[in-house]
Formats: C-alpha cells, sequence, structure tokens
C-alpha cells in the first residue's frame, strides 16, 4: 500500500497509517497541522474534522458559504518528516478526495515500488509501451534527477579535496623516507660493497615507504567502514527536522577499491620518485 511503499509507516508519531476503516475514510494530518487545528487525539478515538475545498468553477462571491465543498472526515493519525511538509499536508484516501474537489476518476501520477535487483530502465521502458499518449513513466532518478546529480557531485568534490589532502599527507611521508635514508647511509654503503646493486637499494626503501602508505591505508579503511557500520545500525549522526531521522550511510566495495586504489597509486609513485633520487643524493654519493 501506499504507506509502505513511501515508508509513511515509519514516519507516524501517533496512530497507524491507514486511510480507510470499517466506519468510513479515515485522515492523517501532518503534526504542524495537527497543532493549528487544536483536534485531539487519543488511542482508539477518532476526532472528526472538516475540510473545505473551493467548488470547481465557481467564483468566490459575497456568500462564501455556497463556493466552498465541506466534508467530514476522521483523524486517524499524525506523522512528522520535517517542519516544512508538516505544515501543509494531510493525507486522506483518493475517493473521499475526488468528491471533495470535484473529480471523477482522475489521477496525477501512480507510485510502483520494484523489487530489489530490478532493470529500472527495462521496466519503464515496458510502462511506456502500455500507456497512452501524454502519459510517461519515469524512474525516481530521473523525477529527482537535479538531487542525485547534486549528490553525486558532492561526492566527487569530497573525493579530490580528500585525495589533495592525501597529496599534502604524503610530505610527512617524504620526511620519514629521507631521514630513514640519511640515518642508513653507513647500511646502504656496506650493501653496495657486498655487491648490492643501486636498484635493489632502491627497491628496499620504496617497498618501505609502499608499506607505509599501504598500512596508514588499511588502518583508515578499519576505522572508516566501523564508524560507517555504527552509524547504519545505531544512527550516531542524527539529522532534526528531517525525513531520515539518521544521517543515511552505505558501504561500497567500489569506493572501497577506489580509496586503496588512489592511496597506493599516491604511495608508489611518491615512493619510487623520491627514493631514487634520495639515495642517489645522500646515500651512494656521500658514503
Amino acid at each position: 500500500n501506499y504507506g509502505s511503499i513511501t515508508a509513511m509507516d515509519s514516519m507516524m508519531i501517533r496512530g497507524e497509517f491507514k486511510l480507510q476503516e470499517a466506519f468510513g475514510p479515515v485522515a492523517i494530518a501532518g503534526l504542524g497541522v495537527y497543532s493549528e487545528l487544536g483536534a485531539g487525539f487519543r488511542p482508539g478515538e477518532y476526532d472528526v474534522i472538516t475540510i473545505n475545498a473551493p467548488i470547481r468553477g465557481k467564483k468566490l462571491r459575497k456568500s462564501r458559504e455556497n463556493a466552498f465543498n465541506s466534508m467530514p472526515i476522521n483523524l486517524g493519525g499524525i506523522y512528522s518528516i520535517n517542519a516544512e511538509l508538516d505544515v501543509k499536508y494531510i493525507f486522506a484516501p483518493i475517493d473521499f478526495c475526488r468528491e471533495l474537489f470535484g473529480f471523477e476518476d482522475e489521477i496525477s501520477s501512480i507510485e510502483i515500488k520494484a523489487i530489489e535487483g530490478t532493470d529500472l530502465n527495462l521496466l519503464k521502458a515496458n510502462i511506456n509501451q502500455i500507456l497512452p499518449d501524454g502519459l510517461v513513466a519515469t524512474t525516481q532518478f530521473e523525477k529527482n534527477a537535479l538531487v542525485f546529480q547534486t549528490t553525486e557531485s558532492e561526492k566527487w568534490a569530497v573525493s579530490l579535496i580528500l585525495l589533495f589532502i592525501l597529496v599534502i599527507a604524503a610530505f610527512n611521508i617524504i620526511a620519514s623516507l629521507t631521514m630513514l635514508i640519511i640515518e642508513k647511509k653507513k647500511d646502504i654503503f656496506i650493501l653496495s660493497s657486498f655487491g648490492a646493486s643501486p636498484l635493489t637499494i632502491n627497491r628496499i626503501f620504496t617497498l618501505e615507504g609502499v608499506l607505509i602508505y599501504f598500512i596508514g591505508a588499511v588502518l583508515g579503511l578499519i576505522l572508516g567502514v566501523g564508524l560507517c557500520l555504527l552509524q547504519q545500525h545505531y544512527g550516531l549522526v542524527r539529522l532534526e527536522g528531517s525525513m531520515v531521522e539518521h544521517y543515511p550511510v552505505e558501504v561500497r566495495w567500489g569506493d572501497l577499491v577506489g580509496i586503496i586504489a588512489s592511496v597506493m597509486l599516491v604511495g608508489v609513485l611518491f615512493s619510487v620518485l623520491l627514493v631514487k633520487y634520495l639515495v642517489k643524493r645522500f646515500a651512494l654519493h656521500e658514503a
């Protein structure tokens, strides 16, 4: 039903999301609307509210009573999404709304919830084939394209910022490797005396730098994934006054692989170039 498809069931703070009972239609009001009405609500009992709507085709004259259609309905529950929506909307059965607003069988839209794993583009194409002219099916991503594009852009912007921070942090590794090579000049000289080639010595210190990056990346991933899992299960960061109670996060394996790849790319690049220069500059020449 509508409540489960749109997740309105989870937004209820009083009562249940039921728009029809045995005795007749039921309305679900936003918390702001409920406060403005000053209606009472007791579990198992229903307050009756009257909704007025202009009669279609009639102009407002001095006698306004004749220009409005009024219908009573039982108030069966209260929802809370955010302050903006809570003061605007009341949910009611479609038949009640059609009669109130003077419509016959018109509908503005139909929402379909697909099972997980469904090809949404294929489903959309199949639905569009059976729809009459003037009607079109769109996915949630297409309907809210700007929102999803903005979110995706923010994700890439954050990734670039973090990559920039990674490059800056790499200078700490540069300093560490520099001090290590300077400290090990005598050991490098001894290895050279035993026949170790410059390539072998470069590989030793390059591996050292790569290991530092790799260990840091793994520890960072463990910490990051742990925080994400805690947020998913316990909601450490809350969003007050929003449709979503907790800040939504999702762990994606593709993102984790991308993070590891970025860190290792920077690590290998910096380590190879830096070690090659430092070993030649501070060790082999000065030893």
